[in-house]
């Protein structure tokens, strides 16, 4: 695997923590909102360009639907997931105020980020990293 796959990975990853790190430091204010928006802005493009690299790492289409199929799964269990703690905080813990709930829920979001950065280390064997361009054409995994 490139080095340079996993170092965008890693990147990617850091952007989105220091994003959830801001709101459960600094205010709830225009600046935050400008630096969050900003750093998803960063995560989206590299994000589209990892999404993009994957299509040449991974060689066999039936891996490729199989990946598809469950980032859209997450996707929409994750947006129920938001739902319905938003909910939650509003309906068993009183939290009426949309600030204090975004909050509450990032302190969730900084387990789940942490556990992201854990897993994506522990997913790339650091000595079989190589520093190779990426190529286009036949992927080492179609190849016999």
């Amino acid at each position: 695997v490139p080095a340079w796959f996993f170092r965008l990975s890693l990147l990617v990853e850091l952007i989105t923590l220091s994003g959830v790190a801001a709101v459960l430091i600094l205010p709830i204010e225009v600046p935050l909102a400008l630096f969050v928006y900003i750093g998803y802005q960063i995560t989206f493009s590299l994000g589209n360009y990892l999404v993009r690299c994957e299509t040449l790492l991974m060689g066999a289409v039936d891996q490729l639907r199989r990946l598809d199929v469950a980032k859209q799964a997450g996707y929409l269990l994750g947006m129920a997931l938001a739902w319905g703690l938003y909910t939650g905080l509003e309906r068993l813990a009183g939290l009426t105020s949309e600030a204090a709930q975004v909050v509450s829920l990032h302190w969730l979001l900084l387990g789940v980020e942490v556990s992201v950065l854990i897993a994506l280390w522990q997913a790339f064997d650091q000595d079989q990293l190589n520093d190779e361009p990426l190529t286009m054409g036949a992927s080492p995994a179609s190849e016999p």
